[in-house]
């Protein structure tokens, strides 16, 4: 989430915060972080075993 913070200060002067389309990135992020961590997290399971 760090590196699309970071990406959006850079942008900011043409990019809202508010906008949709900033919105609809935000929420991709959130579940492409969400995911990933859970086959990380069933991987992890299955080489513990």
């Amino acid at each position: 989430m760090d590196d699309l913070k970071y990406a959006h200060k850079k942008l900011c002067a043409s990019v809202s915060s508010e906008s949709a389309n900033m919105n609809e990135l935000l929420q991709w992020n959130e579940l492409y972080i969400f995911c990933v961590h859970s086959i990380m997290t069933k991987k992890l399971r299955l080489h513990s075993h």
